[in-house]
């Protein structure tokens, strides 16, 4: 496979669905960062090189069998198209790429999906443990204050945006379980907030627990699928009239921790 012909998610959820199913599966070790568009397929093409990510199934699993290490990547451009965030996903730490262990307990070593979710393990109701995204520590306390702020205040139509902001997140276990707590939370305030005000109590109407229903499996790409190649077409047309080299550089406020342990061409936030 060609670096254009590299298959995109059809959404973040499809993303977060396919990391998910490959992490628990010995896909431990991983390492993530950024790209501006007019970087990626030669990224890509580096990555190739050196650890065969566009190699076909039957070509990676035999490299597997022969003792070397299973290695994916995964792209997915943000939503306004600026750049594009990569996780490299690898059974073995692969050395000089600044690689972390998804399975260890401490949250910093936790796959991330940028500031808002991350891969954990979580104890079963009976036994064992099971993988499912969460929401992120500083991600799940900043829709608390937000909550409680818009909770306290007399404009419904504001605490109703955020209600719904909250409802569109992912519905992994995690994430559902945390979005739960935070609708919890703002429903006793706004109710104890405005007891006298019956009327705008009922103007704001909190989801009950059966309408936030667990997601359900998808289909990771679209029929047909978007490639980078034709990604990269679309955006260089949206751009034809503007200073292409501009977007060569990294964008403003990522900064690398350590060039030389993460893959090449690419910013790593950590």
């Amino acid at each position: 496979m060609q670096p254009r012909d590299f298959k995109l998610h059809r959404n973040q959820t499809a993303l977060m669905q396919s990391l998910l199913l490959v992490v628990p599966r010995g896909f431990r070790w991983w390492t993530s960062g950024t790209l501006p568009p007019l970087r990626v397929e030669a990224f890509l093409g580096k990555m190739q090189d050196q650890f065969g990510v566009l190699d076909s199934p039957m070509k990676r699993s035999r490299r597997k069998l022969r003792g070397g290490a299973g290695v994916q990547i995964f792209l997915h451009p943000t939503a306004d198209g600026s750049r594009f965030n990569f996780w490299l996903v690898a059974t073995a730490d692969l050395a000089n790429q600044g690689m972390r262990d998804g399975w260890d307990i401490e949250v910093v070593n936790r796959l991330k999906l940028e500031d808002r979710y991350m891969l954990a393990q979580t104890p079963k109701p009976k036994d064992g443990t099971t993988w499912t995204w969460k929401l992120q520590k500083e991600y799940a306390r900043d829709w608390e204050f937000r909550i409680i702020d818009l909770a306290r205040r007399n404009q419904p139509r504001q605490l109703i945006d955020a209600i719904r902001a909250l409802q569109a997140m992912p519905r992994w276990n995690g994430i559902r379980t945390g979005v739960w707590k935070l609708l919890e939370k703002g429903k006793r305030i706004w109710a104890a907030e405005h007891k006298t005000k019956p009327e705008l109590v009922k103007l704001v109407q909190f989801p009950k627990a059966s309408e936030l229903k667990p997601i359900t499996r998808i289909a990771a790409f679209s029929d047909p699928p978007l490639t980078i190649g034709v990604w990269l077409d679309a955006y260089a047309t949206r751009l034809k009239n503007l200073d292409l080299t501009a977007s060569e550089a990294v964008p403003e406020g990522v900064v690398s921790e350590g060039s030389s342990t993460h893959p090449a061409g690419a910013s790593h936030p950590g």
